[in-house]
């Protein structure tokens, strides 16, 4: 029995369909065996993994003894030199800031002498002989002057001496006002008077009549 012709490739489409199907569900059988096969093996050893794991980190982040840092704090990694700074180099490795403190009194008696110092915000501090401020000594201490040292650094304060007050001068008292605004202004009778001529001097100095007719 022959086939038609116009049947032939509708019969060979389904044939690869049947075929590229059965390949699918073949593929998806075997990997839902595998996966099975995967969990039943992880479930087996899952306790004995989750201790030896937990073993195992608590072994890698364990801290060595405080005596395997003494090499490194001895012997610096990022110092030149590998060595380490003292207190004293580096407190000279610090810039100096000037003392910003005024002078503003010395004080001398029998139990030691001490300055009044004063500085921009106004505040005021007491300094004995010896002791320091911000850093700075009190080294020396003159009869208008001390100085200061912090390390090799040296500033000399001088003593700060009160402006002297200029007298203000006193007004003049309302009465002498007035008498002097009269000596000052010109009495306006007097300046017409000295104005118009005597009438006296003009008599005399006018000529007789003549008396020959």
């Amino acid at each position: 029995m022959r086939i038609a012709r116009e049947y032939e490739t509708p019969l060979l489409l389904g044939c690869l369909a049947l075929l590229l199907a059965l390949a699918v569900a073949g593929e998806w059988l075997w990997k839902s065996a595998g996966q099975r096969s995967l969990r039943a093996q992880l479930s087996g050893s899952g306790g004995t993994a989750g201790v030896s794991t937990e073993a195992a980190n608590a072994k890698a982040f364990e801290l060595p003894p405080l005596e395997h840092f003494d090499a490194i704090v001895e012997r610096p990694l990022f110092i030149q030199g590998r060595r380490p700074v003292s207190a004293e180099e580096a407190v000279a490795a610090t810039p100096d800031k000037p003392f910003d403190w005024q002078l503003h009194g010395i004080v001398k008696g029998p139990d030691g002498a001490l300055i009044l110092l004063k500085d921009k915000a106004g505040h005021h501090h007491k300094l004995p002989a010896g002791e320091k401020l911000d850093g700075w000594e009190l080294a020396e201490i003159a009869d208008d002057r001390v100085v200061m040292l912090r390390g090799e650094a040296r500033q000399t304060l001088m003593l700060q001496k009160p402006k002297p007050k200029t007298p203000a001068k006193p007004e003049p008292k309302p009465q002498q006002a007035q008498n002097q605004d009269s000596t000052d202004e010109p009495d306006d009778e007097s300046v017409e008077d000295e104005d118009q001529p005597d009438d006296n001097n003009v008599r005399l100095h006018r000529k007789p009549p003549d008396r020959r007719r």
